[in-house]
């Protein structure tokens, strides 16, 4: 359809989208969302309405089917539910990094491992330094655990301006520095710790790999079993945002067909578009629909399944749910008094 062909509403809707379009898509646009979901998260977590606030984040939602009860508080869904998202998205990040980027190489993911294990170990031995003759010398393990999901959400707004490598670096240091983490915390303070429930988790995340591995490339495939692996770590005790990431390492990364039959049979298909006839009638011509639609089916199996899910999720993943996160989270209180008691313990070690 030429410009000349367009009415005036078709006009102004394309001079309004594709401006909208590159504002959504700007890198700017997820740190402008994040500051502002911080900034209205402090304000109302300190403000006259904190309660309001309180009872948002901890007001469970859920349904119930006869005897069955499913029931969460809107930040229990978020940070055990989207937060999953979040952390496969990451996972597939690392992947196509560990595959085809810097951390290809061994030396790289050997110095990664040892940062992180310096990461946990670290803030682990300081702790106890301080707190070797006190009874909190229990919580040993509770500095091992970075917010890893605020650290790269605000890492990730700034994603354009340092080198990919080192972006990948540190998504993955701190991806394992928080697997780590979780371990430790499941093993030494989950008091309720299923081992039925972990081992069908395993068993199922076992499943999609053996899938990738017979070349499965449906994403149902994926989406199902992904999800029953994320609900079984959830009941195991275990914080499911490990899934996310494991789920992520099972997704297939090379693309069905090799680049040489990709572009003969694009190259076949166009021809044969091109012999029937000057523009091709997509809305009358059933065959000349199929065509198109091979094409389609022909410039999907060109990308890789990492690829083109990682562009599906940029955007819920910036605009909706690392603000949604941000705003459930980052709500602190601070008073007079708490900075006081900082301060006195500063100078009490």
């Amino acid at each position: 359809m030429t410009d000349d062909s367009k009415n005036a509403l078709q006009r102004g809707l394309e001079n309004i989208q594709d401006p909208f379009s590159s504002f959504i898509r700007a890198q700017a646009t997820t740190s402008w969302f994040l500051l502002l979901a911080t900034i209205i998260a402090l304000w109302w977590a300190n403000s006259e309405y904190y309660s309001s606030y309180q009872n948002l984040t901890h007001t469970s939602i859920g349904f119930f089917l006869g005897d069955y009860k499913l029931e969460a508080s809107l930040n229990q869904i978020i940070n055990d539910g989207f937060m999953v998202i979040f952390f496969f998205f990451l996972g597939l990040e690392i992947k196509r990094e560990v595959l085809a980027g810097d951390l290809a190489r061994p030396e790289n993911r050997r110095m990664l491992i040892l940062c992180a294990i310096g990461g946990m170990v670290c803030p682990a031995v300081i702790y106890a330094l301080f707190n070797w003759s006190h009874d909190s010398l229990v919580g040993w393990g509770i500095p091992m655990a970075t917010d890893t999901a605020f650290a790269l959400g605000v890492l990730t707004t700034v994603r354009k301006y340092i080198p990919t490598s080192l972006l990948a670096f540190l998504v993955g240091l701190a991806i394992v520095d928080d697997v780590g983490a979780i371990l430790v915390i499941a093993i030494f303070y989950t008091q309720d710790l299923s081992i039925l429930h972990l081992l069908s988790a395993f068993a199922l995340i076992a499943f999609l790999a053996l899938g990738n591995y017979a070349g499965i490339r449906q994403p149902y495939f994926y989406i199902i079993f992904g999800v029953a692996a994320w609900w079984m770590m959830l009941k195991s005790g275990v914080h499911p945002t490990f899934a996310g990431v494991a789920i992520a390492l099972t997704v297939p990364a090379r693309p069905k067909l090799t680049s040489e039959k990709q572009l003969v049979k694009a190259k076949s298909t166009i021809k044969s578009m091109q012999k029937k006839s000057v523009s091709v009638d997509v809305l009358g011509s059933r065959e000349a629909h199929e065509q198109v639609l091979d094409m389609r089916d022909l410039a999907e199996r060109a990308s890789t399944p990492p690829r083109r899910w990682e562009d599906a999720l940029e955007l819920p993943v910036a605009l909706f749910i690392l603000p949604l996160f941000v705003l459930t989270n980052a709500g602190v209180p601070f008073s007079v008094n708490s900075f006081g008691l900082i301060i006195d313990n500063l100078f009490i070690y």
